[in-house]
């Protein structure tokens, strides 16, 4: 997530409670209306967030970027990643909205470790925040298909929406892959810097080496870090350090460890280098964000509705 410090917006925290055998909800019903609200405030949540517009027209502020929709329009918002919407003057909008937490759905699909793939969403989405129907017909199709099966609840319904969720997580990293390069060309890319991201997501307690990746990848450290940077869209420093924030918040939030612990405990070297590596990346210090997970989930910020 882009630091926030400099825009004239409060934040909060939404944390949302999953049932314990599915890691997918949806919001349905005409009640999710949404007003013309002026924004004064930005919100980020712990998983993925995917919004279908029916009616009406309006704006989707995504940190600095504020992008237009009109009805038919699909939002995707990665976990983390600070956002809001509101209603052209004068009118409202009407959405529905599906909630996955993807690391616990993907799980299903590759029990053996399949290295981070919500993460790998997360960077590689870029800016596809608002994808419209005639841009892409399957995708539109594959939200309002999971949407209609989680309303009806048809037997094995479950089971069916997994599917659905899959070629959807398809779908989307095609959005997000370079418009001038063939899947076959992005297939070696990620396969040729997997055994690094692999290495990462198994050992970004310890202290790692990019000469160490480069290696396990068998190539030059001047084209690991150039495949890494085309396939990830990030730099490997950067996809390392991400990696060791987001497993400190979910120590933050679950457990009562103090702050160094956990800085440590996810491989930064002191606490002023973890401090200022979380404020960059998620906008506040590791204890507000602590306070607001906590504080947020203990009002039930999130309706009962979402408490399953």
């Amino acid at each position: 997530m882009k630091s926030i410090t400099s825009l004239p917006y409060a934040l909060e925290y939404r944390y949302y409670n999953f049932p314990a055998d599915f890691p997918i909800f949806a919001l349905l019903g005409s009640r999710w209306v949404l007003p013309d609200v002026d924004i004064t405030f930005l919100h980020f949540h712990n998983c993925l967030e995917i919004g279908y517009c029916y009616e009406g027209s309006g704006y989707l502020l995504v940190e600095d970027r504020k992008l237009d929709f009109s009805s038919g329009d699909i939002s995707i918002i990665p976990q983390n990643t600070v956002h809001r919407s509101t209603s052209t003057k004068g009118t409202q909008s009407w959405w529905e909205y599906l909630y996955i937490d993807m690391e616990r759905l993907l799980k299903n699909f590759f029990p053996g470790g399949f290295p981070q793939q919500e993460f790998f969403l997360l960077q590689s989405l870029g800016e596809n925040n608002i994808i419209h129907k005639e841009h892409n017909p399957f995708l539109h199709t594959l939200v309002r298909n999971i949407l209609e099966e989680l309303r009806l609840e048809k037997k094995h319904y479950q089971e069916c929406i997994y599917g659905l969720c899959l070629s959807l997580f398809v779908e989307l990293t095609r959005e997000s892959s370079p418009q001038d390069a063939s899947p076959f060309q992005l297939s070696r890319l990620y396969l040729t810097i997997m055994p690094a991201i692999s290495y990462i997501d198994n050992n970004y307690m310890f202290p790692l080496k990019i000469q160490k990746l480069a290696d396990l990848c068998q190539i030059s450290l001047t084209h690991f870090r150039r495949l890494f940077q085309a396939s990830m869209h990030t730099s490997p420093l950067e996809y390392l350090n991400r990696v060791r924030i987001r497993r400190s918040c979910i120590l933050l939030h679950n457990t009562e460890k103090s702050i160094l612990d956990i800085s440590l405990e996810v491989g930064f070297s002191s606490i002023s280098s973890y401090n200022r590596q979380f404020q960059r990346v998620m906008g506040i210090s590791p204890l507000q964000w602590r306070n607001n997970s906590r504080s947020m989930h203990k009002k039930n910020y999130t309706y009962s509705v979402f408490d399953f």
